[in-house]
């Protein structure tokens, strides 16, 4: 039996040449979601690769034929190197929070590209852990960590939430009754009787950019209220959704609206369908408009609008085990962090992290104060 060959890219102009490879194996990968789309990491890579980042993105062929993508990079820490997703590793001030990335593998490879990825990355390895974070489970990438047995290597699993997602039914009321809370149906019905809401969507650049304000606005204004500081008020965020919703428009696959009253936006909604699911990925709300429940309404429109397109699931995306994602459905998905580290490293290790994540609650502390 042949073995694979891998393919190693390692600087950002060699990637950009494989747009096309790409898109073709993603499209056609039952496992692949938003955040392994090609815009998302190339956009990724252009907006947040240091000048210390080395790609580490892995083609893996079976004579001629694609069979499997590997999306790493290394991040140079202070001290120590790791091997990451694209799409993470930011600092979190700034962080587009990647979820359910994974090894993009073909059918009945899986074990073989397990064996390859294995050797090919702890034979001569120039990193010291392996941080794969916000991924489910039962991924690739998750089954792979946990099949490793390798001699000074530790691996651990940190649970953070789980994934909620919910299939589009056929109409609206079947919809509305499948709600596990009686309390949320309630508002989604009286939402279904509203005759003074309208819902402008996107589809052209110039609404794009309106909305794009508009979600900016609201979105920030609400963390606002509550003391705390939006994500949209990073400038490498706001730049870099800029970008992705642009090449989303353009695919149409971008699903944003705003829920409006006499003409008065009181919800903005941002929304990508890849793979015949419809991701909720952020949103921004005017809690205290005249519409009551405004966040039950904008899912109720978001799932309306993704049954029209012929889209199956809607995807909360991640979220804790009592969030208001479990009054749509309960889950039983768990979507975790891992990290596998090299003995003696690993007291260094976390030692760095916890200097990061101090120094990043400062800068937060700084931003609200």
């Amino acid at each position: 039996m042949a073995k694979l060959t891998c393919k190693l890219i390692t600087e950002l102009p060699s990637l950009m040449q494989h747009k096309e490879l790409w898109e073709r194996f993603h499209s056609n990968n039952n496992n692949a979601t938003m955040c392994m789309n090609w815009y998302w990491i190339s956009l990724w890579c252009r907006h947040y690769l240091t000048s210390t980042d080395k790609l580490h993105v892995q083609f893996w062929f079976d004579n001629h034929t694609l069979v499997a993508i590997c999306p790493f990079y290394i991040k140079k820490r202070k001290w120590l190197s790791e091997l990451r997703f694209i799409g993470t590793g930011e600092n979190s001030p700034t962080e587009v929070c990647s979820e359910f990335q994974d090894f993009l593998i073909a059918p009945n490879y899986q074990a073989k590209v397990f064996k390859a990825v294995t050797a090919s990355l702890f034979e001569n390895s120039h990193f010291y852990s392996i941080n794969i974070d916000i991924v489910l489970t039962d991924s690739h990438v998750a089954l792979w960590l946990k099949q490793l047995m390798l001699a000074q290597w530790k691996l651990e699993q940190h649970d953070i939430g789980v994934r909620y997602l919910v299939p589009i039914e056929s109409n609206q009321s079947e919809q509305i009754s499948n709600i596990r809370s009686k309390t949320t149906r309630r508002q989604a019905n009286k939402f279904s009787q509203e005759k003074n809401v309208t819902c402008n969507l996107v589809n052209t650049k110039e609404a794009l950019e309106h909305t794009y304000q508009q979600l900016i606005q609201l979105h920030n204004k609400a963390w606002l209220q509550k003391g705390k500081r939006g994500a949209f008020t990073d400038q490498h965020f706001v730049c870099f959704h800029r970008d992705f919703t642009d090449a989303m428009l353009n695919s149409e696959q971008l699903i944003m609206f705003t829920l409006n009253i006499k003409d008065q936006a009181v919800a903005t909604y941002y929304g990508v369908i890849e793979n015949d699911v419809l991701y909720y990925y952020q949103s921004g709300i005017q809690y205290s408009s005249a519409l009551p429940a405004v966040g039950t309404a904008m899912h109720i429109q978001a799932m309306d609008i993704a049954r029209q397109k012929n889209v199956f699931l809607y995807d909360f995306m991640k979220g804790a085990k009592h969030s208001y994602k479990n009054k749509y459905r309960n889950s039983h998905t768990t979507v975790a962090n891992y990290t596998l580290t090299k003995f003696p490293y690993s007291y260094l290790i976390k030692f760095d992290k916890l200097a990061r994540k101090l120094k990043n609650a400062l800068v937060k502390a700084q931003h609200t104060a």
